[in-house]
């Protein structure tokens, strides 16, 4: 396997936003450095299509881009699941612990914060080049061969090279962490949890462990862990904007429980039967939500009795179910 990085020839920059990466300003500024090929985008929709159509080595790109965020766009492209050959730059307005979490989550591979000039955007081209020819690290290597095992279910072979980067980087986060990470899209709760654990272990505020454990836990339901380990990767990193819709499942999940726990002592209280109803259409539960909702109807009267009837009919026909 080839361990440099690319196509040596003539280098693509992408330039993504308006606030800090005027055009006039950074086409100035490129001009200076060499013969490169830039290309600029005003917002995330754009920036795809840039991607679509060309091949690209360097993107700069700002937090916010109107239509998306650098978050998403980074995810949009495959996350780090294919961009081993793409260089990050992430280009904030100021330097603050959440935008750093942010380029952490992202893994982008260096920032740079406003005002820039011309000299520090060439220390980072500089670093892009060096970076460029500079032989992969070996456990980085057996990552990708991991990944590349995986997408071809060849998962004996993923396994075997997730083993051997952990083995030849036992202080680095980040080999158990895509271990982790393979383990929870095979479906293996336990496996992901034993090496997230492990990576939060060599790094207490990695947050894309850190996060990862809270969705391990969702799915395991243990809502105490999720809570505890999704607050602290939220604390750490409050720009991550899928984050937030995993505490709201989480906290579904909870109030899915804490009606559980109303009907234990209650068994035809009408109230939480109606609640958890709701809240099973919400987690897609449909069968569950007929089931709740049609315990409530007998004792529901006007606005309440429709709004019930409302939801057992749009949890039928989501969950194609007839009627008895």
């Amino acid at each position: 396997m080839d361990s440099e990085r690319g196509d040596l020839g003539r280098v693509s920059i992408l330039n993504v936003g308006t606030k800090i990466l005027l055009k006039d300003v950074m086409d100035q500024y490129l001009r200076t450095l060499g013969d490169f090929k830039t290309y600029y985008a005003p917002n995330m929709s754009s920036a795809l299509r840039v991607f679509q159509e060309n091949t690209i080595q360097v993107i700069l790109t700002e937090v916010d881009l109107g239509d998306g965020s650098a978050y998403r766009l980074i995810k949009e492209l495959g996350g780090d699941n294919g961009l081993n050959d793409l260089y990050v730059i992430l280009a904030l307005e100021d330097r603050s612990d959440a935008l750093i979490a942010l380029a952490t989550e992202i893994e982008a591979h260096a920032i740079i914060v406003k005002p820039f000039s011309a000299q520090d955007l060439k220390a980072q081209i500089d670093r892009f080049t060096a970076w460029r020819v500079m032989p992969k690290e070996p456990w980085l290597t057996l990552i990708e061969e991991a990944r590349l095992a995986a997408r071809d279910r060849r998962y004996r072979d993923a396994e075997v090279n997730f083993v051997e980067a952990m083995k030849l980087a036992p202080t680095n986060p980040v080999p158990f962490y895509k271990a982790g990470m393979y383990y929870i899209e095979k479906g293996d709760a336990s496996m992901a949890e034993t090496f997230l654990k492990k990576s939060v272990e060599l790094k207490a505020n990695y947050v894309p462990a850190v996060a990862a454990l809270g969705r391990v836990y969702l799915a395991k339901h243990d809502l105490v862990k999720a809570e505890e380990f999704l607050r602290k990767a939220h604390e750490i990193s409050p720009l991550n904007p899928d984050r937030l819709v995993e505490m709201v499942r989480m906290y579904i999940e909870r109030s899915v429980e804490a009606c559980k726990n109303s009907l234990r002592v209650d068994p035809s209280a009408t109230a939480p039967h109606l609640l958890l109803g709701k809240l099973r259409a919400l987690l897609k539960d449909y069968t569950g939500s007929v089931q709740e909702l049609e315990k409530a109807l007998p004792t529901l009267r006007d606005s309440a009795r429709l709004e019930a009837q409302t939801y057992i009919a749009l949890s039928r026909k989501l969950g194609g179910i007839a009627k008895s």
